[in-house]
């Protein structure tokens, strides 16, 4: 019923039709409901919800394949409702998927409910589709790539193949001999490669709009970071989970060092993980985390065209909020896991006591980012100079630590540090002062809330202080001077 094919004559005037509604911006959602309803017209009078449910078929279908021929060659040769929204063409780019903005962690934790996610690092690069077909005289179809071809698209779905010849190369290098079509999701970015690492979006800015020279790109290299499958084998993933996009991802691509790359991501579930992962993203200077629901379910599809609540962009304006700086002093370490295994992974770091003749210490935030592997070994042994020992071991906490009753068990250190005093200062950098039921540092110096202390949000080390003694370490007194500077300390949130 209004959805039947059309003659050779109707075709003509249907595609004269679309067009017309479509105007010069034929890759736009608007223009894509314009051609919906413009097809509609011409294919007969429908109830309302067939209407609604026409329209939306035919919108999915152009955010998948934005190509208004295929389309109403597809919509002559099915009907409105034979159409296949899901089909992805290698060549013809897809509408991109984009993130809803999100302000804080704990509108991430709240907005996943519970579900594990993907703190995936965001570049500061250009968002790119990459379109892979093989060499084979089959593989080029009807208005899609040649064979053998690699295609690059803009966000905008301009081709800008022409601009990283560079890329094309790199990605066909990628790709294992025999290697099905696929279509995939990336970041390119300028790249450092003596240092091995992404620049700023302001160095890819510099190279040329058109097709760079040898010279030019050798001296602005980039580098691919992917993050995502679209299609493979010849069959459409959008609707699969992330989790199984990803496994796809990684069995289809072979990375090249510094030229194809998977995105760095780290999965998680609780605030603690997505801070930790949040930090390190800034210490690369990327622009944040794009955190993505690792929900096993169709929640976690890609949704072409669509910004979803299933990716959530979290700026790294987030945690550069305070201007100053403190001086801590470690007293006591936690066991490293992964990469860090073996030897310390994170520090129990404290604020002097401001009471005078004072010889106290009270903790203010665990730190496990901001460390080289120089300074971790450095640290190490220096804490082993220090007669570290295990908690339930000889010595336990030391006698001028200031504790609470008992330490929830992710702060409970692996050692103490068994010396009289402190043995380092170090300067540490956080996103903010907030109030804390677990943490003594300041306690009682806050009319506001006596019977809390304070800790360090999003703390991360910046450098070891020799210059300085512990005596000379930042003091509560001074933590509390600046909690209250903050403007918008009265309503932070209690912190465990």
């Amino acid at each position: 019923e209004g959805g039947g094919g059309c003659d050779e004559a109707e075709a003509a005037k249907l595609s004269e039709e679309i067009k017309e509604a479509a105007g010069s911006a034929v890759r736009k959602r608007s223009s894509a409901e314009a051609k919906a309803r413009a097809a509609l017209k011409r294919l007969g009078t429908l109830r309302a919800q067939q209407r609604r449910a026409a329209v939306e078929r035919v919108q999915e279908t152009f955010q998948v394949r934005p190509c208004y021929h295929a389309l109403v060659a597809d919509l002559c040769r099915r009907g409105i409702f034979g159409l296949a929204p899901g089909v992805v063409q290698p060549g013809v780019p897809v509408q991109p998927m984009a993130a809803a903005a999100v302000t804080s962690v704990e509108e991430v934790i709240s907005r996943m409910g519970g579900s594990p996610f993907l703190a995936e690092v965001k570049y500061d690069g250009e968002r790119c589709q990459l379109h892979w077909v093989p060499a084979s005289p089959q593989a080029a179809g009807d208005g899609g790539a040649a064979a053998g071809a690699v295609r690059i698209f803009a966000r905008s779905m301009d081709e800008m193949t022409a601009r990283f010849p560079d890329v094309a190369d790199a990605l066909a290098a990628a790709m294992p001999p025999g290697a099905p079509a696929a279509v995939l999701d990336a970041e390119v970015c300028a790249y450092d490669r003596a240092a091995a690492r992404p620049l700023p979006f302001q160095t890819l800015a510099a190279r040329p709009r058109k097709a760079p020279t040898a010279e030019q790109q050798a001296a602005l290299p980039v580098c691919i970071y992917v993050f995502d499958v679209l299609s493979a084998n010849g069959a459409s993933l959008l609707h699969k989970p992330l989790p199984a996009r990803r496994a796809a991802l990684r069995a289809l691509l072979t990375p090249v060092a510094g030229r194809v790359e998977l995105a760095q991501g780290e999965e998680g579930s609780t605030a603690e993980e997505l801070e930790a992962a949040l930090v390190a993203a800034a210490e690369m200077e990327a622009e944040g985390l794009m955190v993505k629901s690792l929900a096993d379910d169709a929640e976690s599809g890609y949704a072409p065209g669509k910004r979803s609540f299933a990716w959530l962009k979290l700026k790294r304006d987030y945690i550069d909020g305070l201007a100053d700086s403190f001086d801590l002093v470690p007293v006591g370490a936690y066991a490293g896991t992964g990469k860090r295994s073996g030897g310390y992974g994170a520090f129990l770091l404290a604020c002097r006591v401001a009471a005078p003749g004072a010889a106290r210490y009270q903790p203010v935030c665990k730190v496990g980012t901001g460390f080289s592997d120089d300074d971790l070994a450095t640290f190490s042994a220096l804490f082993e100079r220090g007669g570290a020992a295990a908690p339930r071991g000889d010595g336990g906490p030391p006698t001028w630590l200031d504790l609470p009753a008992s330490l929830p068990p992710h702060y409970e250190p692996d050692y103490w540090l068994a010396t009289p005093a402190p043995l380092a200062v170090w300067e540490v950098r956080a996103a903010a002062l907030s109030l804390s039921p677990t943490f003594l540092a300041a306690a009682g110096l806050l009319p506001e809330e006596p019977a809390k202390g304070l800790a360090l949000r999003f703390p991360r080390f910046v450098r070891a202080r020799p210059d300085k003694a512990p005596g000379q370490a930042t003091s509560g007194a001074e933590l509390a001077e600046a909690f209250r500077a903050q403007p918008e300390f009265a309503s932070l949130r209690a912190e465990g």
